[in-house]
C-alpha cells in the first residue's frame, strides 16, 4: 500500500474531522476563542477527553479571568493599608477596633477574587480530569492538587494523547507503529505513510 492509497477513513493523529466535536471528545488544534466556549460548556463534565490545546488554552483563559480580581484586590488592599498607615501616624497606638477595620477592609477587597476563584474551581478540575484521560491516566489524579501536589497532574497534562485514551471516550488516538519483520530493523519500508504527530 502506498501513501496515496492510504484509506481516507483512517484519520491521522492530531487531525479533526469536519465540524466541531462535542465537549468530551478531544478537539485537536482548537483555537483561543473556541477553547473558552468549550471550557464553559464542559463546566462539570468529568467524563470524556480533552486535547492538549483545549487544556492549555483554557488554562490561559483562567489566568486572564483571574487577573482582573487580583488587580482589584491589590489596588484595594494597598488603599486600605495606606489609609490605616496615615491613621496610625496620628494615633499613639493601634486599637483593636482599628485592626479589625483594617482586616475587614482587606477581606472586602478579596471578595471578587474569592468568588471568581470558586466559580472557576469546578471547570478547571473538569478540564484537567478530561486532559488526564486523554493522556491515558486516571482523572482522579487531578485531586492531588488538593494536597499540594498540583505539579504532578500538571506535568501529566503535558503528555501527548495516549493509545489507552480510547477507554475514556471516543476521538482520534496515535497510530501504532507497524510491526516490521526482522530484516527491516532500523528501516521503514516505503509503502507505509510517515508517522503523524
Amino acid at each position: 500500500m502506498t501513501y496515496d492509497q492510504y484509506p481516507a477513513s483512517a484519520q491521522p493523529y492530531g487531525t479533526q474531522s469536519a465540524g466541531e466535536p462535542p465537549v468530551g471528545e478531544p478537539y485537536f488544534g482548537v483555537g483561543f476563542g473556541k477553547s473558552l466556549k468549550r471550557f464553559l460548556a464542559g463546566y462539570v463534565k468529568f467524563d470524556g477527553r480533552a486535547s492538549r490545546a483545549e487544556y492549555w488554552w483554557s488554562y490561559l483563559w483562567m489566568q486572564i479571568i483571574l487577573l482582573i480580581p487580583i488587580l482589584i484586590y491589590v489596588i484595594g488592599a494597598t488603599v486600605v493599608a495606606f489609609s490605616f498607615s496615615f491613621q496610625m501616624a496620628y494615633a499613639s497606638q493601634m486599637s483593636p477596633d482599628m485592626a479589625l477595620q483594617m482586616l475587614l477592609g482587606m477581606l472586602a477587597w478579596a471578595i471578587p477574587l474569592i468568588l471568581v476563584s470558586l466559580a472557576l474551581t469546578l471547570p478547571s478540575y473538569a478540564i484537567m480530569w478530561r486532559r488526564l484521560h486523554d493522556a491515558g491516566f486516571s482523572g482522579a489524579l487531578a485531586l492531588l492538587s488538593l494536597v499540594g501536589l498540583s505539579i504532578i497532574p500538571t506535568i501529566m497534562c503535558i503528555m501527548p494523547t495516549s493509545p489507552e485514551a480510547l477507554k475514556y471516550g471516543p476521538g482520534a488516538v496515535p497510530q501504532q507503529h507497524p510491526q516490521y519483520p526482522p530484516q527491516y530493523q532500523g528501516q521503514y519500508p516505503q509503502q507505509y505513510p510517515p508517522q503523524q504527530y
